[in-house]
């Protein structure tokens, strides 16, 4: 018998490497965990738009003698989500395995968990950039003075290109202006050009349909942003290394949420990812250092986080939007500021002060949906087998392919193919998941003007090493 058939494939019958793999892909899903799962239905291709009701009109109406009530309408507006494939592949060389201690069974639950934190950390950043993109959208900065034209420069285009027309997203142009501010000065948006042209959401230039006269670090703010919560309510740039968090930062958001009348998740928190470092900082935070007095170790967790308070659930997470190719992969930089942004949620990572800013988030309930199409399904009709259950193993043909976990806690498929290689040694392991991340929008309800405000992002300064 081959290698493949002696060792791998009583591996994957006994759910030894599907076991492997999920135990190391779920310490990486946190953001993703935030996501409830929903599938896809067949026959709707790639792109799905959705439906969310605004609210009725709640004004107290008076009905005078003799009148009948008047019927009334629900507003609605639109939300585009696209779902694509995603995945990751290694080769394993067979023959190395007589090399090792293990044997081959300890170095395939080697390379399973090397793919699975890939599968972890790469879904993972999936939910948060889409999470964090749509909520830092409509908040840049003028990159450099416009001399009292109609062309404004700023640092990222991301939620100013885009205006909702009856409900429905559509690009600016003339007959659909945005109303945007610079620094507290109305104007409409009606036409926009990208520094880079495979990065829209990046840098670039938003033409006005009057001139106005722009100075570099202006704020500029488009009608339906997102609010943003920084200490001392300070813009962007004026974030300082010692603006770090604090506990009441994190309660104003939970109450700006409430006031919009966002529920809290399921377990009747909202729910805060932020930095390992921001968590470092509420621990030295007057309000915590008081509130825990006489508890002694109890009062910090063994998860690094500080655990629960009041209406608000803390995650310490490492993959919170900071510099660094494994988290904020490899940023672009912004013409004349010389700034670096993020390419994945669009965010600055320094401020033109070179100040390093920390982004946490405080999540309510269905801010981010998980929409999936099920791939075991495909993997039973690759195989030849009617499509029902969800089987964790099956041979397509000659490969092994599996399903990571259950449908709520990744649905990802591995796939294992035999050496086809000259010599007849090297296996590929390879992953793939198909999904998007719809973000719900309600610009129709709750009290503020945002499009998105289910959650709100909290930018502190942080002085690194």
């Amino acid at each position: 018998m081959s290698y493949f058939e002696t060792h791998i494939i009583p591996l994957a019958q006994e759910n030894f490497l599907q076991r492997v793999f999920f135990e190391a892909l779920v310490p990486e899903l946190k953001y993703l965990a935030a996501c409830p799962y929903e599938e896809m239905q067949t026959g709707n291709g790639d792109t799905i738009i959705r439906t969310v009701p605004g609210l009725m009109n709640s004004n107290p109406t008076i009905l005078a003698p003799g009148k009948d009530l008047q019927p009334e309408s629900t507003q609605y507006e639109h939300f585009v989500t696209t779902i694509n494939q995603y995945g990751g592949s290694l080769d394993i060389p067979t023959n190395q395995t007589a090399l090792t201690l293990g044997g081959p069974q300890v170095y395939m639950a080697q390379k399973m968990k090397e793919l699975a934190t890939q599968a972890g950390m790469m879904t993972n950043r999936m939910a948060r950039d889409a999470i964090i993109k749509a909520y830092l959208g409509g908040n840049a900065v003028v990159v450099a003075a416009n001399g009292n034209t109609t062309s404004l420069h700023i640092n990222s285009l991301n939620g100013f290109w885009e205006v909702v027309k009856n409900g429905k997203p559509t690009t600016i142009s003339t007959t659909n202006p945005r109303v945007i501010t610079v620094a507290g000065v109305a104007r409409n948006a009606i036409g926009y050009t990208p520094d880079f042209d495979d990065y829209p959401d990046g840098p670039g230039v938003l033409t006005l349909s009057a001139a106005i006269n722009a100075a570099a670090g202006d704020v500029v703010l488009a009608a339906d942003r997102s609010r943003i919560l920084r200490p001392k309510n300070a813009t962007f740039d004026k974030l300082a290394a010692n603006d770090g968090a604090t506990i009441a930062l994190f309660r104003r958001a939970a109450a700006e949420l409430h006031n919009d009348s966002v529920a809290p998740n399921a377990d009747g928190f909202y729910h805060v990812h932020c930095a390992p470092y921001v968590i470092s900082e509420l621990q030295s935070d007057n309000e915590f250092q008081r509130m825990v007095q006489g508890m002694g170790t109890a009062a910090y967790p063994k998860d690094g986080s500080i655990g629960t308070i009041g209406n608000l659930r803390f995650f310490a997470n490492n993959q919170a939007p900071q510099p660094g190719v494994n988290n904020s992969g490899t940023p672009i930089t912004v013409p004349t500021r010389g700034t670096q942004l993020a390419t994945g949620y669009w965010g600055e990572l320094y401020n033109a002060n070179g100040v390093q800013v920390q982004r946490s988030v405080v999540i309510g309930a269905k801010a981010v949906t998980t929409l999936y199409s099920d791939e075991s399904k495909a993997m039973l009709a690759e195989a030849g087998q009617p499509v029902g259950g969800r089987p964790t193993f099956t041979m397509v043909g000659n490969q092994i392919q599996m399903m990571a976990s259950v449908a709520d806690l990744g649905n990802i498929r591995i796939t294992i193919r035999p050496p086809i290689d000259r010599a007849g040694q090297q296996v590929a392991a390879s992953w793939t998941t198909t999904r998007g991340f719809p973000v719900y929008c309600n610009l129709l309800s709750g009290q503020s003007a945002g499009r998105f405000k289910r959650a709100m992002v909290v930018e502190t300064g942080f002085e690194a090493l």
